[in-house]
C-alpha cells in the first residue's frame, strides 16, 4: 500500500473507531477514504464490537463493498 493510501486508511479507521457506535445510522460516502471506512465498519461488525448499524450508501460502488 502506498503512503497516501496508508494515510487514508488511518483516517478512515480513526473516524470509525472514534465516532461510530452501535445502534447508529451512518451515511457512507463515496471515494478512496470512504472505502476504508466501510472496511473498518465491516471488521468491527464481524468481531462484534459494533452492532445494529443502519448504513446508507451514497453510491452503488459503496453499496457493493
Amino acid at each position: 500500500m502506498n503512503p497516501q493510501d496508508k494515510a487514508k486508511q488511518a483516517v478512515g479507521y480513526f473516524a470509525v473507531d472514534t465516532y461510530v457506535r452501535s445502534g447508529m445510522k451512518v451515511g457512507l460516502g463515496t471515494g478512496t477514504t470512504a472505502k476504508f471506512v466501510v472496511e473498518r465498519i465491516g471488521q468491527r461488525m464481524q468481531e462484534g464490537s459494533l452492532k445494529d448499524l443502519l448504513c446508507v450508501p451514497t453510491s452503488e460502488a459503496t453499496r457493493k463493498q
